[in-house]
């Protein structure tokens, strides 16, 4: 029999990959059957994962996967650019950044996304605090399927790679200015793509890193 924290880990692990569209609709009685549980630690699942802001629940209609707008996902990017930003020039600061991840990636496609991942997450339990670290991943996740539309296009995942290499380069080397700048310009290159992503402006186009070394 499942536990609430298992099945919320399997559900958020679920929506976060795209297996359920936005506004998909949860029922406790038809999950609790598919677990081999009761209801009760289905419903305390399901409302962790509103908290997290990956569903929305209705009054009298029941749990939903949550539907992002483009506006709220630049919004969130925002947040994480500024977040990044402070955090790494904390670290240099407090001279705590040296051993970061060496970012290598393989020329494989497949393996450059596993790899970006790997080494962005490093980065993420780098340099933030354990309760920053929550709520850093806590922002990724609900920007999930905006994430997986630009971690699956080629130009895109090269760029962050390359954009990664040069970050971890700087940030290592005591560079906090520029260490910074690669910081703003991954983000507000990404930020660019979301009207695309929405379909509310231009499909999404291959990015030119300006490496600033």
């Amino acid at each position: 029999m499942a536990t609430s924290v298992e099945i919320y880990e399997t559900l958020r692990r679920d929506v976060i990959s795209g297996r359920y569209e936005p506004m998909h609709f949860f029922d406790p009685r038809q999950l609790a059957a598919e677990y081999y549980t009761s209801v009760v630690p289905i419903r305390e699942a399901l409302l962790r994962l509103t908290e997290r802001g990956l569903l929305r629940r209705e009054r009298n209609r029941g749990f939903f996967v949550e539907k992002i707008t483009g506006s709220s996902a630049i919004f969130y990017l925002e947040q994480l650019k500024s977040s990044y930003i402070y955090a790494s020039q904390r670290c240099i600061a407090m001279n705590v950044n040296k051993g970061i991840y060496d970012a290598s990636f393989e020329v494989d496609k497949i393996s450059k996304k596993r790899e970006y991942l790997k080494a962005h997450d490093f980065i993420i339990n780098r340099i933030f605090s354990e309760s920053e670290r929550d709520f850093i991943r806590g922002i990724w996740d609900r920007i999930w399927i905006c994430r997986n539309v630009y971690l699956n296009d080629e130009n895109t995942i090269e760029y962050l790679c390359d954009g990664l290499r040069d970050f971890s380069e700087l940030f290592v080397a005591n560079r906090v200015e520029a260490s910074a700048e690669i910081v703003r310009d991954l983000f507000d290159n990404i930020i660019k793509t979301f009207p695309g992503i929405f379909g509310e402006g231009e499909s999404m186009k291959p990015f030119t890193w300006r490496r600033l070394r």
